[in-house]
């Protein structure tokens, strides 16, 4: 935008153009929204903003927030309503379009994968471009990708993965997540592993899926060796821990810290349980050394998962 000072002095080709576009910004101004919320209660973490406004939409972008009246072709009256992005769900294990309904009324519009991840992302980012209702996306399956690198489930891996070509969600197959469970990887396993995950990160995973106190047989050197690869991607790994409490939890952060893996912790209170005060210490004092380190809390108190799960196993 010219100055007055530099205007007075010259009125060049430059000037000319930007009272033009002072014009056209006036005239947009002018014309009604397609939509205007009125008078909610407008809230953006980024800027800090949390104060009563009007919000003007133009095609699908927010065109305006201020707190003078706007005019719209559609008025939506927000009184008593907050008025906030879209909610990003990290923990989303319902991937369909059924699960994505019920989850865009309650203010999702991204829904996450990030737990237990995808086996083959690449058929299921092809399942659900063009379909979702919703922005979505997943991690690739480290515990599915331990099934599919032990030989003797090669025939079961093949008849999967033939099945999950044709559906419309890529959901992990219970089942044989839970045969591996108990299996542990030999070296060359690992390496295969490690291969399968990297696949999965160049194909568009957005990390790595790890929630190993669903399949034991995950010996503490895989898990590293995991990490290891991760950092080399700069692939957040996110995990449910290998046990609840103080155990799981320093294996999760000495791992990152030894190979500079990103990490997410999921569910922290229910991973933790009594010992949460002390596991958000080493989570903030890991996070202060400069390691990239991040944790989540679900806003419930209801929890579930399978009653054969290896979580229920004696000890």
């Amino acid at each position: 935008m010219t100055c007055p000072n530099a205007f007075t002095k010259t009125i060049g080709l430059a000037s000319i153009l930007g009272l033009a576009i002072i014009a056209d910004a006036t005239l947009q101004a002018a014309e009604p929204f397609d939509i205007v919320l009125h008078n909610g209660r407008v809230m953006n973490p980024e800027s800090g903003l949390n104060a009563t406004r009007n919000v003007g939409i133009r095609g699908d972008r927010i065109a305006e927030v201020s707190s003078q009246a706007l005019t719209g072709k559609v008025v939506i009256d927000a009184t008593g309503l907050v008025v906030a992005p879209g909610f990003i769900d990290l923990h989303a294990h319902g991937q369909s379009n059924d699960a994505a309904e019920y989850q865009a009324h309650d203010g999702v519009t991204t829904q996450l994968e990030l737990e237990t991840g995808m086996p083959l992302m690449a058929e299921y980012i092809s399942s659900r471009q063009g379909r979702a209702l919703i922005n979505f996306g997943a991690t690739i399956a480290h515990g599915m990708g331990r099934a599919f690198v032990i030989p003797k489930y090669a025939e079961m891996v093949k008849s999967l993965t033939a099945e999950l070509q044709n559906r419309e969600t890529n959901f992990d197959d219970y089942s044989l997540l839970m045969q591996s469970a108990y299996d542990e990887l030999t070296r060359p396993e690992i390496e295969l592993l490690r291969a399968y995950l990297a696949q999965g990160l160049k194909q568009g995973a957005l990390g790595i899926g790890m929630e190993h106190q669903y399949y034991p047989g995950a010996g503490r050197e895989e898990i590293f060796r995991v990490f290891e690869m991760a950092a080399g991607w700069q692939a957040t790994i996110f995990t449910h821990v290998r046990s609840m409490g103080i155990d799981g939890m320093q294996e999760v952060i000495a791992n990152a810290t030894a190979t500079g893996a990103p990490l997410h912790i999921v569910h922290v209170n229910s991973s933790s349980l009594g010992e949460l005060p002390m596991v958000l210490e080493m989570i903030n004092g890991a996070r202060q050394r400069g390691l990239d380190i991040t944790t989540e809390a679900y806003p419930y108190t209801a929890a579930s998962t399978g009653l054969e799960s290896a979580i229920f196993d004696p000890g």
